[in-house]
């Protein structure tokens, strides 16, 4: 019998939408039909979204179809915890959720169902759900939201720390006051926060127990702490995970040398490829030498790159390492200029040349990316621009904007590329990711909300960064 409540279909303006496991044993789809493709709605609510004065100790909630129930047990919490573990009692497409201690007085519940929920044919949600119900006659509308930048969501939560002046806040030991999962697009909102000075991380938490465990889970650190205040919108609390960065370590990842490929012997690997004729002007040459068998001297003495006509490119050469290096041409490149790398070095005490051939692409396969930062002025560290490519992200290219606002990237090979941008503060030129303990905020940094998929003869030029 359902209590003096509404039926209400709520709408995902009310509303956000999560996913899930298992199965229950006795649950199956329906035979017949139409394919089901539409994850589960919420069709009633007891107590209803935003009640007042709520004294019960039990939730029931209906759903407009047959759902997986252990996924629903996996992906149902509430912020704050209350005391005690939750009971599921089921009965057909409803769930009654039951506390035994209940819940405190005056204090704003929030509810949330993640994305692990399902229905029986494994429509899982693309957002949370989310709800609040007040025990006494207010309750908290404070709102927080943002985007977290990265490639995949799964098991990505922000954490939601009121801040008190006797104590900082560690993940690692303190559970969250609000929990909130993120969509499969990145984004999170939580609407019925208390007023006050909150702390927000976001993190992978793999066993979803809402701590952060460094050995096996990784989390994000803001650029401030937020005030929530009843006439303020807090957007754009921004988060970027670590898959989506070229970390300072990249260049000896697993990533990148899977990018390199060797040459006949087995000595000298590169990222350009032997007869490769598509190559961008602003492309990035790399060679990595096994077992240290080619010298710094060696490159030194005896590399050049020409053309078949001998005219010579003049290079710089950036050793990252004592085995990899950079070759960087300044000038003399050109469209279609079918070039070569060569050197010489000496291996078990015979003379080898190492040749590389290669050609430039035509204009009609590069594009260029321009845009502009916007209100650069207002800030008076460098903006720094970083444009990678999506599926070669050891081709990434980076500009300093110390007073100009504009940045161009030319001469790019046609590919898929992102953006990435963040005001350097402590003016290294490294992004300061901060710390989540003891707490020191990140740097701000924004990701171009467009992936430019570039094609040959094609130029952006209305790309604006916003932080």
């Amino acid at each position: 019998m359902k209590k003096n409540s509404l039926i209400i279909i709520l709408s995902l303006s009310m509303l956000y939408v999560f996913s899930a496991f298992g199965g229950c044993a006795n649950q199956q789809p329906p035979s017949g039909g139409d394919d089901d493709k539409v994850p589960p709605r919420i069709k009633y609510i007891y107590p209803r979204p935003n009640a007042v004065n709520f004294s019960g100790k039990e939730i029931t909630i209906e759903f407009d179809e047959y759902v997986d129930r252990r996924s629903f047990t996996d992906a149902f919490f509430v912020s704050p915890k209350p005391k005690g573990e939750p009971d599921f009692d089921w009965s057909g497409k409803e769930v009654t959720v039951k506390y035994e201690y209940g819940f405190e007085k005056n204090k704003t519940y929030l509810f949330v169902i993640g994305k692990l929920f399902k229905d029986i044919r494994n429509n899982y949600l693309s957002e949370p759900i989310q709800f609040a119900v007040s025990t006494g006659p207010n309750i908290d509308k404070g709102r927080v939201s943002g985007s977290v930048f990265g490639n995949n969501f799964e098991k990505i939560f922000v954490y939601a720390y009121k801040l008190s002046q006797d104590a900082e806040k560690d993940p690692s030991k303190d559970y969250p006051d609000f929990i909130m999962p993120v969509s499969n697009e990145g984004y999170y909102r939580f609407d019925n926060l208390a007023y006050g000075t909150y702390r927000l991380f976001a993190v992978f938490d793999n066993d979803r127990n809402g701590l952060y465990d460094k050995e096996f889970e990784y989390i994000s650190v803001t650029d401030k702490d937020v005030e929530v205040k009843d006439t303020l919108q807090n957007t754009g609390v921004n988060f970027i995970l670590r898959d989506e960065l070229i970390p300072a370590d990249f260049y000896s990842s697993k990533e990148f040398y899977k990018s390199l490929q060797p040459d006949t012997t087995g000595t000298v690997f590169s990222n350009i490829t032997n007869g490769d004729k598509n190559i961008g002007m602003l492309s990035r040459y790399f060679f990595y030498f096994k077992n240290h068998v080619v010298t710094k001297e060696d490159v030194a003495r005896t590399s050049a790159m020409q053309d078949t006509l001998g005219n010579k490119i003049r290079l710089v050469y950036n050793w990252m390492n004592d085995t990899l290096l950079e070759v960087i041409p300044v000038s003399g490149l050109y469209s279609n200029a079918p070039l070569s790398f060569a050197f010489k070095y000496s291996k078990n005490g015979s003379d080898i040349k190492y040749k590389l051939n290669f050609t430039i692409a035509d204009d009609r396969k590069t594009g260029e990316i321009k845009g502009i930062v916007a209100n650069k002025y207002l800030y008076e560290s460098p903006v720094i621009v970083t444009l990678i490519n999506k599926n070669k992200r050891e081709q990434n290219y980076t500009r300093t904007l110390s007073t100009d606002s504009t940045f161009t990237f030319p001469g790019l090979f046609e590919g898929t590329y992102y953006i990435v941008a963040y005001i350097d503060s402590d003016k290294d030129s490294k992004y300061n990711s901060g710390n989540y303990y003891p707490y020191k905020p990140s740097e701000k940094i924004i990701v171009y909300s467009t992936v430019l998929n570039l094609k040959g003869g094609w130029s952006f030029e209305n790309v604006v960064l916003s932080f």
